[in-house]
This record gives C-alpha cells, structure tokens and sequence, in this order.
C-alpha cells in the first residue's frame, strides 16, 4: 500500500524501482515535512515524551556499538532508526502529517541499502537533535533535523555516485 513493493500478476512481489531523481524528490518533501511534525511534537512534549525520545536515541546507538561478530541487519538498524525519529514525532497532533511523513520514510528505506556502510559517523547528528530536545530548544531541534535530513541526502546522493559514474 505504500509503494515500497511491486506485485506483478503471475511473478510476485519485487522491491520498486530506485533513482537518483525519486531520492531527491522524498528527501526534498521529508525537509519540508518532518520540521513541521517534529516543532509540532515539541510544542505538545512534556518529560514522559524527552524520556521516550532519549530511550530510543539510547536503543538506536546501542544496536550500532554492537561487535563485528555480532553486527546488526540494515533491518534492525533501519527499525530502531525510525523508533528514534517516530519518537521525535510522537506528539505531533495532526495524524495526517505523520501518516505522510511515514509513507516519505518508508519510501526512503528503499535507499539506506546504498549508504548503509557509511551510517557510523552519522550518530552525532542524532546526538545532537537530542540535545537540543532535551535542552527544550525547539528551533534549534528543528533546525538540528533539518541538517540531518540534508546531510542525509547528500550521504545518499554520494553513495549513488559510483554506480551512475558506471552508467555513463
């Protein structure tokens, strides 16, 4: 239903279709979206809500000191990652927001597989996005996210980068 999948009659279902283009038109409507929900969620946030988004944040950079030998699924990490940022989210008052920031998520699933290997360093800027919530700073957790959101389609364009070099 949200697109992440294609059924073909007689073939089954398959992953859709990736592109540069899409990529930048999800990221692009995710950086005009998730601020909205997130400085909604924050102006309805009380003590219960900074605990619930410092309980994910926690959740989320434990699965990612994990060992080698232990190393986590691009499902466990792409799931805890959404915890995170649904936390952020979660006293956002209009559902239809959330449900249309959750379908530009979804969608954009289908692209961590091209960054997955460069996540790592990335931990910061979530450090940072809770920070700035549990300081009480709404415009600087807003502005926090957006800089996440563009960090993470430059991260996802440069992982492009090789196989449309190939293409050429």
């Amino acid at each position: 239903a949200r697109g992440v999948l294609v059924m073909s009659p007689q073939r089954g279902a398959r992953v859709a279709d990736v592109s540069i283009e899409e990529a930048r038109q999800l990221y692009e409507l995710r950086i005009q979206l998730e601020p909205q929900a997130l400085r909604n969620s924050l102006e309805h946030s009380d003590l219960s809500y900074v605990k619930g988004v410092e309980e994910a944040y926690k959740a989320f950079v434990a699965l990612r000191k994990r060992p080698r030998s232990n190393r986590p699924t691009a499902f466990e990490l792409y799931g805890l990652h959404r915890g995170f940022h649904d936390a952020t989210m979660a006293r956002c008052t209009s559902g239809w927001l959330l449900h249309l920031v959750g379908v530009l998520m979804d969608q954009t699933m289908r692209y961590v597989r091209y960054s997955f290997e460069r996540t790592a360093p990335r931990l910061d800027e979530h450090a940072h996005l809770v920070e700035r919530i549990v300081a009480g700073d709404v415009d600087g957790a807003v502005a926090s996210h957006e800089t996440h959101l563009a960090e993470s389609a430059a991260h996802m364009e440069a992982a492009f980068a090789p196989a449309r070099a190939q293409a050429q």
